[in-house]
């Protein structure tokens, strides 16, 4: 959907194209992004398949890429490696582990997590999903931060507050 260029992602394109059962499911996915994880929203056709891509990102990181198909809304989350083993510690639908654990894709030591989404009961996992991708966000920040700080000698003012 959406090949080459001439064909922007319009709202009046979108809800042509999906109808007006999952376009209301593409506006609800939006709107748990920007108002609940503060997701800023952009399309892009600038890619090697000449495909439109809408990056979902939080301080200039990525939390996911949307893709419109025919009948539904694709979403895909990259983990690192070393983070995907906690995906399976949500309390998301089976088939998504099993999907995520059968993925033999890698991409630059990360594994992609999919979703096809067609419906607002799916929004459920979709939202625990960025929810975790946020605080991996927050906790690889975090981390950075910590051996900035130790690798210059000091410690966290942050810890001497609590150790007082």
């Amino acid at each position: 959907m959406f090949q080459g260029t001439e064909i922007e992602p319009t709202e009046e394109v979108l809800k042509k194209v999906l109808g007006v059962e999952i376009f209301n499911v593409y506006r609800e996915l939006l709107k748990i992004g920007s108002e609940e994880f503060d997701l800023k929203y952009e399309w892009d056709s600038n890619n090697k398949h000449g495909n439109w891509l809408c990056t979902a990102n939080y301080e200039h990181k990525t939390i996911f890429w949307l893709k419109i198909l025919d009948n539904s809304i694709k979403t895909t989350f990259y983990f690192f490696v070393g983070t995907e083993q906690s995906i399976f510690d949500l309390a998301i639908h089976e088939d998504i582990k099993e999907r995520f654990r059968n993925e033999t894709e890698k991409i630059i030591n990360t594994k992609p997590l999919r979703l096809e989404i067609n419906c607002v009961e799916q929004l459920t996992d979709f939202r625990k999903i960025v929810r975790y991708m946020k605080c991996l966000f927050f906790a690889r920040r975090k981390h950075c931060l910590q051996l900035a700080v130790w690798r210059n000698g000091g410690t966290n003012p942050a810890e001497k507050a609590v150790r007082t």
